[in-house]
Order: structure tokens, then sequence, then C-alpha cells
């Protein structure tokens, strides 16, 4: 375990959680807002490295793809660039399996 894992097990918040404990509550949370967001027919977006400018996010899309977007601030509409991950390749891939369990059941 490194220095930085090691500070976050063990040092305690004023909220009385470890660094972790409340990283993970919050993990939890927004793979919730995820879940919910994909079952609504909505596709989140978020932005890291891929975005080159103002404007542009990643699409999180239900079926685990991403797209590369970009958002016309004067139209307000988002624009596909490219598919950046395809099908189950995504960053969060991992919860579609669970959001075609509960959208089936």
């Amino acid at each position: 375990m490194n220095n930085l894992q090691e500070y976050k097990k063990n040092h305690l918040l004023p909220n009385g959680r470890t660094i972790e404990e409340t990283e993970n509550r919050i993990n939890k949370t927004l793979e919730r807002i995820y879940i919910d967001s994909w079952k609504k027919g909505v596709s989140v977006t978020y932005t890291d490295e891929r975005c080159q400018g103002e404007n542009y996010y990643i699409s999180a899309n239900m079926d685990g793809s991403e797209d590369l977007v970009f958002f016309d601030v004067k139209n307000r509409k988002y624009s596909v660039i490219e598919r950046v991950a395809q099908e189950g390749k995504g960053k969060f891939a991992y919860l579609t399996k669970n959001l075609i369990v509960l959208v089936s059941a």
C-alpha cells in the first residue's frame, strides 16, 4: 500500500468517515445518477483528457460506448464529433450490465 492509499484509509474527516469511505460513497452516488439517467434515455456527459477545448465533452451512452461531442451554446445542441469507445468499452461500461438487468426486470 502506498502512502496516499494509507492516508485515505486512516485519515478521518470531520464527518467521522475516512477519505476512502467518503470517496466510495461519492462513487456509489455517481453510479446511481448515471444509471438513473440512462433509464430515462439520457446520456451522461463528463470531461477528461480527450476533450480538447471548451464545450467538448465525453458522452457516456447506455450501451457502454462513448462519443466525443461538442455543445453549441448558441443553439443549445450537441453534435457528435466521433465515437471514442465502442459498445461495452467505455469508462462506465461496467455499469451498463447492471442497467440491462434493471431495465429488463
